[in-house]
C-alpha cells in the first residue's frame, strides 16, 4: 500500500490528511488557521500554510506507519465537552494510470472527553 506523508519531521499529519473533529452534537469543529480558495468551481478550505512536498511510503503487509499531529493547533478545544475525531488519508488508486483523483480512507473514531479545568 502506497500512502503520502510529509517529509521532514514527524508532527504534520495535518498535511497529507483530512483530519474531521466534531462535537457532542455531531457538528463539524472549523478549523483554525485556514483559508477558502475556489478549486474547479467549488470553495475548498485549506491550511493557510501548504507544505507542497509529499512523499509516498509503501507499505508491505504487516508494516505500519506512525506520524502524528497536535489537534489543538489545529482546532479549538477549550470547552468542556466530547469530540470524536476521524481521519481520511488520500491516495491514488494503483491502477489508476493518469486519473489524479485521490481515494479517501478513512480511519475508525475516536472519542475524546474534555473536562472543565478545575475537574
Amino acid at each position: 500500500m502506497n500512502l503520502y506523508k510529509t517529509p521532514g519531521p514527524d508532527g504534520q499529519a495535518e498535511d497529507v490528511n483530512r483530519i474531521e473533529v466534531r462535537d457532542g452534537s455531531g457538528n463539524l469543529l472549523p478549523r483554525a488557521g485556514v483559508q477558502t480558495v475556489e478549486i474547479g468551481g467549488t470553495l475548498r478550505t485549506l491550511p493557510k500554510k501548504i507544505r507542497v512536498s509529499r512523499k509516498g511510503v509503501i507499505l508491505k503487509p504487516g508494516e505500519n506507519l506512525t506520524d502524528f499531529t497536535i489537534l489543538t493547533n489545529l482546532f479549538n478545544l477549550s470547552k468542556p465537552g466530547i469530540y470524536t475525531v476521524t481521519v481520511q488519508n488520500g491516495r491514488r488508486p494503483e491502477d489508476g494510470g493518469s486519473n489524479l483523483k485521490l481515494i479517501y480512507v478513512k480511519s475508525n473514531a475516536i472519542t475524546i472527553a474534555v473536562l472543565p479545568a478545575d475537574s
